[in-house]
Parts: C-alpha cells; structure tokens; sequence
C-alpha cells in the first residue's frame, strides 16, 4: 500500500507540473492566439483531461456508472448501495436522465433545467431522427404531429415501426404537456433536503413524471423529466463508499438516442461500470447490454471490460434454488468466457430488493401494489453471495483500493504521454522562432505612407480641376446672388417705416417730414444691405472651400489606407485639416473670404441708390466723385455687355449705351428712351406720308407738309415711281433700330434743330438717290441703312454731349420728376393727413425702385465684375498646388512631420500586429522554456 501512495503522489506532482504549463500555453486570450483554434481546442481537452485525473487522484473519487437494460433494477441497486428509497422504483419505466448520486453531510437533492434553447435543439435532433423535415419545435400543435406521423406509416413503414411507441411516444409527451415543460425551461435549479423531502412526490415527479395513479392503479405520467438536464442527489448513507460517485443513467433499451447517447457517455468517463441484470427471469445477456461495453472503449482508450461488473439482480424471481445456481452459471459464463465483458471475480449475483427488505425500506410501488418478501426466500437457498449487495461493496471497495488505481495510472500515463507529445510539437513548431517578430518603431510603415504620397499629389491635382469645370459650368456664387435677390436687398414694408418714424419722432399728424424718414430708412437700409451681400457671398464661398479641402483630407487618407471604421479616423480628418491650413500659412496661401472684394464692388452702388435720396443733389454728387465715378464708369461697360441683345456685338465705346446705367440710377429710367420713340414718331410719320403720296399724288397731298415741320419736299421726292417704289418698303423698315441710333448720336427728329433738320433731308436723299425700281426690297433697306449710319456716324464731334453734360442732364430731370410728383400729390390731396400718406407712399416707391435698381444693377453688372467664380478658382487652385508642392519644401517639410506623427494611428493594425508579434515571441519563448522544464522533469 505504502508502493501505491508513493506512485500516487508521484503521478500527482507530475500532473500538477502539467497543469501548470498547460495553463501557461492557454493563458493567451482567444482573439490574439498563439496557436490555431486546432491546437487550442486540443490544448483545452488535454487540460481538462489532466484536471479531471489529477481530482480524482487528489480527493480519491470513484465514479460509478450503473447501466443496464430498463426494468432491470439500476435504481432499486442504486437505492440499496444508498441504504433507503431515494431513486424511484416503478415496474415501468422510471429513468429519463442520468441521475447523481454522492456522499453528503446531509440528505438532499437538485433539479436542474435545460434553457429554452438546450431544450429546443434536443428536440428538433429527435424530430430529424424520426424524419421529419425542416424546422420544428415544442409550440407544434399535437394534432399536426399525429397527423404528420400517421402519414409516416405508408412513406416509410421501417421507421414508422422502429419509433413508434418510443421516440414518438416521448415527442407526443411534449407536444401534449408543453406548457408543463415551458414552466420549467431556463429556470434556477430546485433544491429539496431532508431524507422525506427525497421520497415526496414532489422530487420524484421530475424523475418518473408520475403525478398519480387512476382507479386500474395505472400511473398517470406528465412530462416534467423532459425538462430535466440533470438531477443530483447527496446520501449520508454511503458509509464507506464515501468516495463513490454513483451514476443512474437511462436503460440502454431508452426509447430515445438521446437517453442513449447519455448512457455511453457514462460510461466512457466513469471509473467503474456496474452492469445490472435481471438474471432471474433472463440470464442470458443480449445485443443491446453487449454492444456498447464489448466494442466501447473509455475516453483514455482503455477497454470498458477492464473496470465492468456485472450484477445479477432479481435473483429471487428464479423457480427454485437449482434454476438460481444455474442461472447464475450461465451470466458468469456469458460474461467472462462467451463475451469477455467483465472478470469472474467482478460478477455478483443477489437481490437489491431483498437487501432493501432487510432494512425495512419499501419502494412506492411495492406498498400500493402489496409487499413480496424474498429475503427468507434468499436465506432459504443459501446461495453463495445472499442478496450480493455486501458482496458487491467488498468487492467494489477492493477494486477501488488496488485495481481502480491501475486504470487512474493508465489514464494519466496516457494523459502525460499526449501532453508530452503535443508539448514537443510546441517546441518542434516554435523552434527559432520565438524572436522572429520584432517591434521596429514601423520604419517600414514610414517610408510605405511617403511612396504614395505622389498618388494624392495627382488625384489633388484633378479634384482641383473638377471643381475648376463645375464653378466655371454652374456659376454657384453669381445664381446664388441672383436667384437670392429678393432676400438679400428685400423692398421696404410698412413695418420698417414706422419704426424709423419712431425714431425720427415724426408727427403725421402735420405735415409730413419724409425727408427725415427717408434719410432714416436710407441708411438702415444700406447698413443692413452692405452686411448681407458679404454675408451671403462669404458663407457659400467659405462652405464650398471647406467642402473642398474636406475632399481632399478624404482622399489623403483613402489613398494611405486609413479606414473610416478606425476610432482614430475623425481625429486624423482633424489633424490632417491642420496640415492643410498650416501649409498654407508657411506659404502664404489665401483664404476664400472675399469680403474686401464683394466690398469694393458693392459700397458705391448701395450708397448711390440707397442711401442717397431719388432726385436728390447727394446722389449726383456721390456719382461724379473722382474716386466713384470710374467705378461706376466700369460697372456701366458691365451693364452695357450683360443687356446686350444676343448675338449682337457690343460696342464698349458707345457712351449712349454706357449712360444706360447713370440714367437708371439717376432718373429711374433708361437713357434716350423718350428721344428713340420721338424719333421712331417721326420717321414712321414720314414714310407714311410718302405712302398716302404714291396712293394719291393730288396737288394738294403734294403741297401737304410733313410733321418735321416747315422742312420742303424735294423735287425728287414727288417723283410717282419714287413715291410708290418708297411707300412699297414701310412695313419692312427698322425704324427702331434708326430712332435709337440717331437717339444715341444726340439727334431729336421731333425738334427743329440744325442737327434734326439735317437728319431728315438725308433720309429723303437717301430715298432719292436709291434706284428704286432696279433694286430688290432687301437691297433698299440695306441701302437705306447703310445711309442712315453713315450719316450718323459723320456727325460732328462738337454736337455730341459729354457724360458730365448727360449727367447734369439727367439730374435735373430726376429734380424736375420728383417736383412734379411732389406738385401732383399737393393738388390731389389738399387734406393733411391724405397729402401726408401720399407723401409717404411715394417714398416708399422711390425707394423700392433704387431697390430694384440695386438688384437689377448687382444682377447685370456688379456680380460681372466681383466674379466670385475667378477670383475662388484661382485662390482654390493656387492653394492646392502649395500643398502638392510642400513636399519639395527646403524648409521642414510638414507632411514628413505628419506621418512621422500618425503613422501609428494610420497603421493601427500593423502596429498592433507588430506589439502582438512581440508579445507573442516572448510567450513562445515562456512556452517553451515551460514545455522544455517539463519534458526534462518527466525523462527524470
């Protein structure tokens, strides 16, 4: 015995040592491991093979299966190795799940439940098994199955006669009580103490399922064992078994795989199997005992014929002693000569229930059906072992105290010789290569970011240009002023008057003092107009920048491969932004602000027209001052290009066209407008009259003088052929394009002047001169226009009006306009308040036409000659070539610096693959130092 403890407390040092190393190589988390999922999943099973040897060792448990057909008495043997009735004895089946039994310090017992899930997928595993397609759970109606199941017979006859009344019996146990079993899915485990408490039918029921018996005295079965995962049970009744862990597992006849696959798993991880039998009754063992202890092997490969016995149970049920012997003889035989299943000396034969009769324990089935007693019955025989139970502990106990320790050595020599095996594939596997990773501050990674910095550089280069082509194709800055109009420069209301009435303290109660008001309007109004066109123009400029150089950070760290996913990416948006701006700063870039040139194209013109009074001497003044006259001038050629007619060329010389914009901010109205429609008056006058002449040459229509005045006709001009030739052409000539040209020429057809009275015996001298009837209709109105340009364009230099005279002009005529206004509202409205509300409303129409004015001025000129467009393009292009060119700086070069201080954050994963490299090699080289101590420790 003294060899035995010796070779124990060996095998459990070496054990131990194992244990210790096995956890190192496991220590490693999952997500970041060492070895692959393969050789962890192997690591974990020998680790759990060494703790569960290494237990039993220690703390000397015995595992004890008792296995055997149903019916047979596992659990009536079970109750007398426990000395009282604590495991349910039926005559019908009374076993669903693998029962534990173990020494306690107080009588007790647990239930513990599948979840819902466990449950769900045991079950789905017993419909697949009887053929059942697709998916299926506990909620099928009853009805469905029977009906599904009924049509099984003729599909398949074979299964239908395999599992019916088994398996399906079982199926329609769930469906029928699945209420029952839903209760107890998921649920904390039951706990029952006290030796009464075990024998309440309130335990039992989750082991039997029985909850009571009819009038026949038939059980009435409910499906409480199917929710059942496992059942433990603490005796203090063991005595010297103590160290004995016994298992009641279900019959290897179980009507369902899944009972049975619980039995073989029982059997492959016990210590020693007890096979019971009913040798009374039948003797000879059959296929379904023989199959799984003569073939099967434990989970350390040894065979289970090694740590079998055999009880014959139910011996008492033998015809007479002789047929008990012979019977006897014949299990021994089966056992050991016939199937080698277990040694002569582990085969007993007895009576558990005699046993338990001794002790006056009574099973429940045996006190409502009517005590038997077989122990005189025994003694009476005298057979050889009496019931066998005592026989069986002896034998038990010995085994436990010599054998039992030879199938321990094997299982952890087996255990140390693949722990041995896998240890010197570690050190085979990771031999040289413990320091192969090393952390080398991610130069490499360095110098892979700088080589595709050329790639951003170009892909830079064409955002700027996409963008170049859409403002140039879209006109953002110049449609947002347009199209927003209204809102920047909007019409005065009544709302704003009143409140600058407040302000000026202005009684309309008297006479009406608009010129206070209108000045208080004025110049809120051109406060507020001046803040919003550089608000507006500075928002969308500065927002459409940002959209810009957001593309471009985007596309940086796309092209360096930095993911969105990254928790670094919004920091590194931010900090290459940062880059950008400080680029530009060392290289004095410009921003997109463009308030200082929206300013200087917009101050003079809000100040003219809005802050300045209609008609008054301020507004003329602000227009001829030195430094907004040429502003003006420039913003007039702008004007004049925008309202062009299309396809017409534009003459930026001509000062008629020019004054276009004087006049309008002026006088209201557009320049020569009133001259170009006398003058169109006249000419059209004067050729109709030379068509009444050809329709009638009376001497009376002859001598009929035109509306030129006293001018005479020529002779020529009374000519018929003439006449009619000329009257012909009327419908088809372009007397507006004429009545404008003279207009701008400073011609007035209408008035007697020399220069009018010239211009209208040109035009008869054209006429004269034209050869009327050899030439085609289109060849006299080209001659005829021909004449009038030329006679235009000949006019002498010293009759044209300068811009100063235009303007002066134009300024008494707005004077004269506002004096009539002023008149007619004075006659129209004697009573003061009607006269003071008129006043007012004038104002308020004087100032929304300079409103309009304004806008109609930003719209066709101003927005030409700020051109947000250009001036944004070149600042935008000129900006990213600086970036593109910072990392040719001779200066410090802050891409450089960028990488250098990001790279670890733009190679996340690489860096953490570097640190778990290096974390990795020194756990190697600790594996192997562990697996190298280990191996030396086992050769010793």
């Amino acid at each position: 015995m003294a060899g035995w403890e010796e070779s124990r407390n060996a095998f459990i040092q070496k054990m131990k040592k194992a244990k210790v190393t096995l956890e190192k190589i496991l220590e490693r988390p999952p997500e970041r491991p060492v070895f692959s999922a393969g050789e962890r999943s192997r690591l974990e099973g020998l680790m759990e093979r060494n703790d569960k040897i290494l237990t039993k060792l220690e703390k000397g448990e015995f595992t004890v299966a008792i296995v055997g057909l149903e019916k047979a008495g596992k659990s009536t043997l079970g109750n007398a190795l426990l000395k009282d009735i604590f495991l349910p004895e039926y005559t019908e089946r009374c076993t669903y799940t693998t029962t534990k039994i173990k020494a306690g310090t107080e009588d007790s017992g647990e239930i513990i439940f599948y979840t819902y899930e466990e449950f769900n997928a045991d079950f789905q595993k017993m419909m697949t098994q009887i053929g059942y397609e697709g998916s299926a759970d506990m909620n099928m109606p009853l009805d469905t199955f029977n009906a599904w199941w009924q049509s099984m017979e003729e599909r398949n006859p074979d299964k239908f006669e395999r599992f019916n009344g088994t398996t399906v019996e079982d199926i329609r146990f769930i469906l029928r009580d699945n209420k029952i079993i839903r209760e107890f899915l998921g649920t904390p485990k039951k706990t029952f103490r006290g030796a009464e408490s075990l024998r309440s039918r309130d335990f039992r029921i989750f082991i039997t399922g029985i909850s009571e018996y009819d009038r026949n005295g038939v059980a009435v079965r409910t499906a409480y064992p199917y929710a059942v995962k496992r059942v433990n049970i603490s005796s203090t009744m063991l005595g010297d078994m103590a160290h004995i862990v016994l298992y009641d597992v279900p019959g290897f006849d179980s009507p369902t795989d899944l009972h049975k696959k619980q039995t073989e798993e029982m059997l492959q991880a016990a210590d020693a199997i007890i096979l019971v039998t009913n040798v009374g009754d039948r003797p000879n063992l059959v296929g379904t005992q023989l199959d799984m202890l003569c073939k099967g092997r434990d989970e350390d490969n040894i065979s289970l014929a090694e740590k079998a016995f055999v009880f014959g149970n139910k011996v008492d049920r033998a015809g007479n002693e002789k047929m008990a012997c012979g019977n006897m003889a014949a299990l021994c035989k089966d056992a050991t000569d016939k199937y080698r299943i277990a040694r002569p000396e582990h085969i007993v034969c007895g009576s558990a229930k005699a046993y338990l009769e001794g002790l006056d324990k009574w099973s429940e089935d045996e006190v409502r059906r009517g005590k038997v007693y077989v122990r005189a019955l025994l003694e009476e025989w005298a057979l050889p072992d009496g019931d066998g139970i005592d026989t069986l502990q002896r034998k038990m106990k010995q085994y436990y105290e010599t054998e039992r320790y030879a199938v321990l050595r094997k299982r952890a020599e087996n255990t140390l010789h693949d722990a041995e095996k896998f240890l010197r594939e570690v050190l085979e596997k990771n031999s040289g290569q413990e320091g192969r990773s090393k952390y080398n501050n991610g130069a490499r990674y360095v110098l892979e970011i700088k080589n595709l910095l050329p790639k951003f550089f170009e892909e830079a280069k064409i955002i700027g240009e996409d963008y170049k082509k859409r403002i140039w194709e879209e006109r953002p800055f110049s449609a947002l002023i347009t199209e927003y109009m209204a809102e920047i420069y909007p019409n005065v209301d009544e709302a704003m008057v009143q409140k600058c009435e407040l302000r000026t303290k202005n009684d309309v109660a008297h006479l009406y003092n608009v010129e206070r008001v209108d000045t208080e309007v004025r110049e809120e109004l051109q406060v507020q107009f001046a803040k919003r066109i550089v608000q507006r123009t500075a928002k969308e400029t500065g927002e459409l920048e940002e959209e810009i150089y957001e593309k471009l950070v985007k596309r940086l760290l796309d092209i360096v491969g930095m993911q969105e996913s990254s928790p670094y990416y919004s920091e590194l948006k931010a900090d290459t932004r940062r880059m950008f701006t400080e680029i530009l700063e060392k290289h004095d870039g410009e921003n997109c602000r463009f308030n200082t040139l929206v300013e200087r194209f917009t101050t003079s013109p809000i100040e003219a027209v809005i802050k300045c009074t209609f008609g008054g001497d301020t507004r003329y003044n602000k227009l001829i001052e030195a430094n907004s006259l040429p502003q003006f001038f420039s913003l007039a050629a702008y004007y004049q290009s925008a309202k062009a007619v299309q396809g017409e060329e534009v003459n930026l010389d001509d000062e008629a066209a020019r004054w276009q914009v004087f006049s309008r901010i002026l006088l209201h109205e557009d320049f020569g407008k009133k001259e170009e429609e006398a003058n169109e008056a006249v000419l059209r006058a004067l050729f109709e009259e030379s068509r009444a002449a050809s329709a009638n040459p009376s001497p009376a229509r002859k001598e009929k003088r035109n509306i030129a005045g006293d001018i005479p006709s020529p002779k020529a001009f009374d000519r018929e052929p003439v006449l009619q030739a000329a009257s012909a052409a009327v419908d088809f000539l372009p007397f507006g394009k004429w009545a404008k040209l003279f207009a701008k020429t400073g011609i007035h057809l209408g008035e007697n002047t020399d220069m009018g009275r010239k211009a209208l015996r040109q035009i008869k001298n054209i006429i004269h001169n034209i050869d009327w009837q050899a030439k085609s209709q289109d060849e006299r109105m080209v001659d005829l226009d021909a004449g009038v340009h030329d006679f235009c364009s000949n006019v002498p230099l010293g009759e044209k009006r300068t811009l100063q005279a235009v303007l002066l002009d134009l300024h008494h005529a707005a004077q004269a306009k506002k004096a009539r206004k002023n008149d007619e509202i004075a006659q129209s409205y004697p009573n003061d308040k009607e006269r003071n509300e008129a006043r007012k409303a004038q104002m308020i129409a004087d100032i929304n036409d300079d409103i309009a004015i304004l806008r109609d001025l930003t719209i066709h000129a101003v927005v030409r000659a700020i051109d947000l467009e250009m001036a944004f393009i070149s600042v935008i292009m000129n900006n990213i070539d600086l970036i593109r060119g910072d990392s040719q700086s001779e200066t410090q070069n802050l891409f450089d610096a960028w990488i250098e201080n990001n790279v670890v954050k733009l190679r996340e994963a690489e860096y953490v693959r570097l640190e778990r490299d290096s974390m990795e090699a020194e756990t190697r080289r600790n594996i192997i130092d562990a697996a190298e101590k280990l191996l030396y420790e086992m050769e010793a």
